[in-house]
């Protein structure tokens, strides 16, 4: 699907869109400590400490030492955006890691048509148990309601999303501003709410 995009390059520019969506979206991680349990929505993705590795060096490294396509990476990206609409699972830095992880492991299985035949290199690879990843896989597919098939038409819009945030034709004088506008152009787009 993405064979004029190297994969380590959909794999950086997913990964900063990963990150700008969970920067536009989340809430501050002392609020949502603040929030009561029985005003916080349920996340099986949510851990209860921030991991240390960026979201941008986590997908770094998912594309060093995960056997998948450059597609996968787009795919993953459209997964996440497809569980936040309709299940409503909120992004944030202490769900985003184990949220990309479960989409680009579905991606792999679904376009890639790959077999993990070393569950626990996977795991490790991850820094997630197996028994745990299985569970998040399940999750992930009854949120999406096992929709993980996407339209071409969709996948190359968001080709192009990605292509025209890594624009720097643009001009903008403010990384801010460039931003906002790239967000804008999400929506408008259809490919998140932000």
């Amino acid at each position: 699907m993405s064979q004029a995009i190297p994969k380590v390059t959909c794999a950086r520019m997913v990964a900063q869109v990963v990150q700008d969506m969970v920067l536009a979206k989340e809430i501050p991680l002392k609020r949502q400590r603040k929030m009561s349990s029985q005003t916080r929505l349920w996340n099986p993705f949510e851990k209860e400490e921030e991991l240390k590795i960026s979201i941008i060096e986590y997908i770094d490294r998912l594309g060093d030492y995960l056997h998948v396509s450059g597609s996968c990476f787009i795919l993953a990206l459209i997964y996440i955006d497809r569980i936040t609409q309709k299940a409503q699972v909120r992004l944030s830095q202490l769900s985003i890691h184990r949220l990309f992880t479960t989409s680009i492991l579905l991606a792999m299985k679904y376009h890639d048509d790959i077999k993990i035949e070393d569950p626990a290199y996977i795991a490790t690879v991850v820094g997630i148990p197996q028994t745990e990843l299985k569970i998040l896989e399940v999750a992930f597919m009854s949120m999406i309601n096992f929709e993980l098939y996407v339209r071409p038409s969709k996948f190359r819009q968001y080709c192009e999303f990605l292509v025209l945030s890594q624009t720097p034709e643009m001009h903008w004088n403010e990384e801010k501003e460039f931003r906002i506008q790239m967000k804008k152009k999400m929506i408008s787009m259809g490919l998140c709410s932000c």
